[in-house]
């Protein structure tokens, strides 16, 4: 879906500077040469774009698409390239509203195709590896890069430049790929994911329910929240300082919100940690992120208004799991 991966630089040793998605499937794809020999593969160019313009509208396409595929029984697995700068989110959406044990494996690289050690050809690799790896099935959506095997609903983009930018919020990687095997940690070897994770069916769908993120930091204006609520948004969330709190100029707009029917979660701009209960939540009437970072928090509440659920409490459930 075009990216860094799909990236041309104009030197060889340039790692920013350059235009992602300029390069198709089927040309990176004969820059690997060895898949051929571990799998057949079918190539579909759904978007070339830079990963900072992803739009809902082309998750939804995807989602779609894969579930088509999904259908067929001569598709044993589907690997996604895709920029790395939206990758967590993608990720994401797709661990919440597909539900297949066919592995999906979605895949990026740091460095433009043209750079010196590029590491999409690497990459690209190692997620076909996985994909059709049969311990691979029933995992969900998993992250493929920089060698190492992560859960969608962990994956977090954490450095601006380095190749092993990904990390997972302290859950743990789910395994590693080492001289071109494939080798899952023990505790999770013979798990089952999609048995137990949250799936909606997205089937209907044209698009989904306006949120947005605000960050809260030192002498914010509640304008920003007002701003939204002239928009006739539905739910917001709000990147908080450490364990989620908000400045309270924005928490007495949020409490008006919430009191008019927006949705109001609770998260954290902190990269590391849990966001727990505080007090006033239920008072409040907010909701709290556990494990996910702001912008995964946003994609559950859309997907969560989206099927109509306004239980409060069992709106909560699905964060808690996380």
């Amino acid at each position: 879906m075009g990216g860094t991966i799909a990236g041309v630089a104009y030197g060889t040793q340039l790692s920013d500077g350059y235009q992602a998605g300029v390069i198709f499937i089927d040309q990176l794809l004969e820059t690997v040469p060895d898949l051929k020999r571990i799998a057949r593969i079918e190539a579909k160019q759904i978007v070339n774009i830079d990963s900072k313009d992803m739009t809902i509208d082309i998750w939804i396409e995807i989602c779609k698409f894969i579930k088509q595929l999904c259908l067929r029984e001569d598709i044993y697995a589907i690997v996604i390239t895709h920029g790395t700068d939206t990758l967590e989110e993608t990720a994401f959406f797709l661990q919440l509203t597909t539900n297949t044990d066919k592995p999906i494996v979605l895949t990026g690289s740091m460095r433009p195709s043209t750079s010196l050690s590029a590491d999409g050809s690497l990459n690209l690799f190692n997620a076909v590896l996985v994909a059709t790896n049969e311990e691979s099935r029933g995992k969900g959506v998993l992250v493929v890069m920089n060698d190492l095997i992560y859960s969608a609903s962990n994956t977090i983009k954490t450095n601006t430049y380095s190749v092993d930018t990904f990390d997972s919020n302290q859950a743990g990687i789910l395994g590693r790929i080492q001289n071109g095997e494939v080798h899952y940690t023990c505790n999770i070897r013979n798990t089952n994911f999609n048995s137990t994770k949250p799936y909606f069916d997205i089937d209907k769908l044209n698009s989904l329910p306006l949120v947005d993120i605000i960050p809260s930091y030192t002498d914010p204006s509640s304008a920003l929240i007002l701003g939204l609520l002239s928009k006739h948004c539905d739910g917001i969330v709000i990147a908080g300082t450490g364990n989620g709190t908000i400045h309270k100029s924005l928490e007495l707009a949020a409490k008006e919100a919430a009191r008019n029917g927006v949705a109001i979660v609770r998260a954290s701009r902190v990269c590391y940690g849990r966001v727990t209960k505080d007090i006033d939540d239920d008072k409040n009437g907010f909701l709290y992120s556990g494990t996910l970072n702001p912008w995964k928090a946003r994609v559950l509440l859309m997907i969560i208004l989206a099927a109509g659920i306004n239980d409060q409490a069992v709106r909560q459930r699905f964060f808690n799991y996380y």
